[in-house]
């Protein structure tokens, strides 16, 4: 589980997307999702070590 240094509040509210100052599962896994596109640096669907 992230601590609030690691999960900022400013991305909750950007991913809250019905503004209920709270994430569901849903809103939770759009946020790793868009890290995991950001990790993947060659952009091939896998992170390996060297990536991240």
């Amino acid at each position: 589980m992230l601590d609030r240094t690691e999960f900022p509040a400013n991305a909750i509210g950007y991913h809250d997307k019905n503004k209920d100052t709270k994430l569901d599962l849903d809103e939770y896994q759009v946020r790793y999702d868009e890290l995991f596109l950001i990790e993947d640096k060659n952009k091939d669907g896998v992170l390996f070590v060297e990536e991240m």
